[in-house]
């Protein structure tokens, strides 16, 4: 049995090679901060960027704002990682499919 847990989560994480932001949960004004807080970490680390939104099980306007300016805010490669068919049409409504790659599972298989 699967329980919702109420909120979501926003992590940064890093190697040599790519910045990675995981979310999860409800991406919501709720958590908002922790969007721009992820966003200014990724900023400062001047790498390609990927966003995990494989966790995502609902997101409102400002948490799609929050998303949209961590993916528009750099001079690097944005990939979207595993969006949900929702978030696929939300991205590519309003235009932010122009600026990010959506990536799906098959298409990292053998990527290091």
């Amino acid at each position: 049995m699967t329980v919702p847990v109420p909120g979501g989560l926003v992590q940064v994480l890093w190697d040599e090679k790519r910045t990675l932001v995981a979310l999860s949960g409800e991406i919501t004004a709720a958590n908002a901060t922790e969007i721009q807080e992820a966003a200014g970490i990724a900023r400062s680390r001047k790498q390609p960027l990927d966003i995990d939104a494989r966790h995502v099980t609902r997101i409102d306007a400002p948490g799609f704002a929050g998303l949209a300016k961590l993916a528009l805010h750099r001079s690097s490669a944005v990939r979207l990682l595993y969006p949900s068919p929702a978030i696929c049409f939300i991205v590519s409504l309003t235009g932010l499919d122009d600026h990010v790659e959506i990536v799906s599972a098959p298409d990292l298989i053998g990527e290091n």
